[in-house]
């Protein structure tokens, strides 16, 4: 909150210089480049794992935007369980294969088809 012309904690009052006296890096940041950077902290890389895994996370929780285009597109799910903000695991079956990462909810089953492609199948290509 901003309070006689500064920027001050709502928890205890501290201003950014005195943060700064314990976190000498701590930056003031508007809260979409927070979100943005937390988000981007939690991602992780695509990985591939066996359809007892994927069956498995697709039963313990009732899953979140479950996506089965058909003809041969495979399909994705979402946790339920959030680890920070949007950012949730994400499950996919694609070309007979099954894969894991956590990236942001708002990902398309198309934006996830096309990770894929780009971190396994363009990269098993090379």
């Amino acid at each position: 909150v901003r309070v006689s012309g500064k920027w001050r904690t709502r928890a205890d009052g501290r201003t950014l210089g005195e943060l700064r006296q314990t976190w000498p890096d701590m930056v003031l940041v508007k809260l979409s480049e927070y979100q943005a950077l937390s988000a981007a902290r939690h991602c992780t890389p695509v990985k591939e794992i066996d359809e007892a895994r994927f069956t498995d996370r697709l039963e313990v929780l009732p899953p979140e935007d479950w996506q089965y285009p058909g003809k041969g597109q495979g399909q994705s799910f979402k946790s339920s369980e959030y680890w920070s903000g949007d950012v949730t695991d994400i499950f996919a079956h694609v070309q007979g294969r099954f894969f894991e990462f956590r990236d942001r909810c708002t990902l398309s089953h198309q934006d996830i088809v096309a990770r894929i492609q780009k971190e396994v199948f363009d990269r098993e290509q090379a």
